[in-house]
C-alpha cells in the first residue's frame, strides 16, 4: 500500500478535525434519511397514480343528479328508483352507488370480523343497488351477485354482502369456502356472504388494501345528490351510452335538479391530480436534498483543504505525487461518507418502522437504499474532487508558510 494512503494517518487526521468531519457525517446521515423517504413517498404516490383498479375504466360512465335544494332522503330514494327504472327502459345497465368508482372523494373503511374472532380486518365499503356487479363489469367467481339474492329478508336478519377475493381470504383464509359465512361489521351489523367477486379497487392504494372490499345492498341516496355508475359494452360504445343515459335521466320531470353524465377519466379526478402533483413535488424535493448535500460536502471539503495547507506541503516535499494527494482526499471523503451512510441507514430503518404504523405501504426497500447510497457516494466524490485537485496544486514550499 502507498504510504501516503495508509488508513492510520487518515484516521488521526479525522480525530484532529473531528468537529468538521462530524458535521459531514451527520449531514450525510440526515440527507440519506430524507432522500430514501422521499423516494419511498414518490414510489407510493406514483403507484396511486397508475394503480390498476381491475375495472374497465374506459367503459364506465358516471351520472349524477344534483339537487339544487336539499331534499328529504325518502324523496331522494324515490327519485333514485325512478331514475333506475328510466335507465332500465333505455336499455342501460346502471346501479346507484355512494361514490364514484375512482378515488375522487374520501371514504372511511369499515372493520369486518368473523363472529367469535377477535381479529378485525379493515375493509372498504361500497353501498350500492343490486345491479352493481353488472354496472361495474365485475366477475362473480363464487356464489351469486346481489341481484341474485332473494328479496325476502332472511330469518336471521343478516344482510347479504359480496366480498372481493382478497377480503374473503383475509377473513376466512380462503375465498372458496366463504359463501354462506357470517360476518360482523362496525357499520354493517350482521351480514352473510352471498358471493365472491374478482378483486377490483374502488379506491386508490390506501390503507387498508385497496382490493379488500365489501359490497352491501342499499339505496345510497343523499339529500344533495344521487350517483349512478353505468357500464358500456365497449370503449367505443361509451359516447352512445352517455347520450342515452342523459336522455333517460333528463326525461324525468325534476326542475329542482341538474343532471351530469360523463365518462370516467382517471386523470381528471382530484385524487389523480393530487397524486401526480405529489410525485412532481417529491422529485424536486429529492433534487434539493442532493443539491444541499453536495453544497455542504463541497464547503466542508474546501475548509478541510484550507486547514491542512502546511500538511499537504509537507507531503509534497516528502515526494507525494499530485495524484496521491487527490486520492488521499477522495479516500477520506469515502470513509466519512460510509460512516454517514451507516448512521443514516439505522435512522432510516427506525423512522420507516414508525411511519409504517401509520401507512403500511411506505415500505423502505433495498431499491431506495441502494439508489440513495449511490447518489451520496457520487456527490461525495464530486464534492471532494474539486478541493482535492486544488490541494494537489499546493507546492512543497507552502509547508514553510507557518514556520
Amino acid at each position: 500500500m502507498n504510504s501516503f494512503l495508509e488508513i492510520g494517518p487518515l484516521l488521526r487526521s479525522m480525530r484532529h478535525h473531528k468537529g468538521a468531519f462530524s458535521l459531514l457525517v451527520l449531514e450525510v446521515a440526515l440527507g440519506f434519511v430524507m432522500l430514501t423517504h422521499t423516494l419511498v413517498s414518490a414510489r407510493y404516490y406514483y403507484r396511486l397514480h397508475v394503480y390498476d383498479t381491475g375495472m374497465r375504466e374506459d367503459q364506465l360512465v358516471i351520472a349524477r343528479r344534483r339537487f339544487l335544494h336539499p331534499r328529504d332522503v325518502v324523496a331522494a330514494r324515490a327519485a333514485q328508483r325512478a331514475d333506475l327504472a328510466a335507465l332500465a327502459r333505455a336499455g342501460v345497465t346502471a346501479a346507484g352507488v355512494d361514490g364514484p368508482p375512482l378515488p375522487n372523494n374520501p371514504l372511511l373503511p369499515w372493520r369486518l370480523e368473523r363472529p367469535g374472532s377477535p381479529q378485525q380486518h379493515p375493509t372498504w365499503p361500497v353501498r350500492a343497488t343490486p345491479d352493481i356487479v353488472a354496472a361495474l363489469g365485475l366477475e362473480v367467481i363464487v356464489g351469486t351477485g346481489l341481484d341474485g339474492v332473494s328479496a325476502t329478508p332472511p330469518a336471521d336478519g343478516a344482510t347479504p354482502v359480496l366480498l372481493t377475493s382478497t377480503a374473503a381470504e383475509r377473513l376466512f383464509g380462503t375465498y372458496t369456502g366463504a359463501v354462506g359465512q357470517l360476518v360482523q361489521g362496525s357499520d354493517l351489523g350482521r351480514g352473510r356472504v352471498a358471493g365472491i367477486v374478482r378483486d377490483f379497487a374502488f379506491l386508490g392504494n390506501w390503507v387498508p388494501d385497496p382490493s379488500s372490499i365489501v359490497l352491501v345492498p342499499a339505496e345510497p341516496a343523499t339529500e344533495h345528490e344521487l350517483i349512478y355508475v353505468l357500464h358500456a359494452r365497449s370503449a367505443g360504445a361509451r359516447p352512445a351510452l352517455v347520450d342515452a343515459a342523459a336522455r333517460a335521466l333528463g326525461g324525468t320531470a325534476d326542475a329542482d335538479a341538474a343532471v351530469v353524465v360523463e365518462g370516467v377519466h382517471r386523470e381528471t379526478t382530484r385524487f389523480a391530480q393530487l397524486s401526480g402533483g405529489a410525485v412532481i413535488i417529491l422529485i424536486w424535493t429529492g433534487f434539493l436534498v442532493v443539491a444541499v448535500a453536495l453544497a455542504g460536502s463541497l464547503a466542508l471539503a474546501s475548509f478541510s483543504v484550507a486547514e491542512r495547507t502546511r500538511q499537504i506541503g509537507v507531503r509534497r516535499a516528502l515526494g507525494a505525487r499530485r495524484s496521491e494527494i487527490v486520492s488521499y482526499f477522495l479516500l477520506e471523503n469515502l470513509i466519512l461518507t460510509a460512516f454517514g451512510l451507516a448512521l443514516g441507514l439505522g435512522l432510516a430503518i427506525g423512522l420507516n418502522n414508525v411511519l409504517r404504523r401509520i401507512m403500511v405501504d411506505l415500505r423502505l426497500t433495498s431499491f431506495e437504499v441502494l439508489i440513495s447510497m449511490l447518489v451520496f457516494h457520487l456527490t461525495g466524490m464530486l464534492s471532494a474532487l474539486v478541493p482535492a485537485r486544488r490541494a494537489a496544486l499546493i507546492p512543497p514550499w507552502a509547508a514553510t508558510r507557518t514556520l
